[in-house]
């Protein structure tokens, strides 16, 4: 495994202590998967999204997370960057770790209990993990983002079976970007999104 690129001290030492508040959550509830390796599954491999997030919407441009979950790239971006990050989560047991998280860190983010779907703001940038398919994704994300805006989608070793799929009902400018934490993981960076005209299914008429 291939660290991020370097950050100060103090990041590192508030993103141990959000290991350390998300390991005791997890005895309540259910953040991550059981036995994971909370550092190197999920902390560096949000990490290493952090100059890319920087790169292409630099500050002082809006970020969200939506199905933030247990944090995951939110607060680490958040952490890593210093900047203003929207979480979107709809699980309440889930916010009150966000909430817990942010009193601890002081962190400058906005935590919305709600349905991806309800959220009425546009952004910038708009992050997302594990979170659906491609093709959900894109419907997800498309309301959110604003004209210019771009989505950090990270993604496994489904993409290519993913994108298929997706680009059956979407037209988008994408790049792949490989992930320097995770053999198999990449970000899939999104922009211009169009969803394509469905066609009747006349089968059977």
């Amino acid at each position: 495994m291939t660290h991020p690129p370097s950050f100060p001290p103090s990041v590192y030492e508030n993103l141990r202590i959000y290991e350390d508040l998300l390991k005791r959550w997890q005895k309540k509830i259910n953040l991550v998967g059981k036995n994971e390796h909370i550092w190197e599954r999920h902390i560096l491999n949000c990490l290493w999204l952090a100059p890319l997030v920087d790169h292409y919407v630099p500050p002082p441009l809006s970020l969200a997370c939506i199905g933030s979950g247990a944090g995951f790239p939110g607060i680490v971006i958040a952490v890593a960057l210093q900047r203003p990050v929207t979480l979107i989560e709809s699980k309440k047991k889930k916010c009150l770790f966000l909430n817990e998280v942010k009193r601890v860190l002081s962190l400058d983010v906005d935590i919305l209990c709600q349905r991806i779907e309800e959220t009425e703001d546009s952004f910038d940038g708009v992050m997302a993990r594990g979170l659906a398919p491609l093709e959900n994704l894109l419907s997800l994300v498309k309301p959110l983002l604003k004209p210019e805006g771009k989505a950090f989608l990270q993604k496994g070793i489904s993409l290519e079976r993913e994108t298929k799929e997706a680009d059956r009902f979407f037209e988008y400018e994408r790049k792949k970007i490989t992930s320097s934490c995770e053999s198999q993981g990449c970000v899939l960076l999104v922009s211009r999104i169009k969803e394509r005209e469905r066609g009747i299914d006349v089968k059977g008429i």
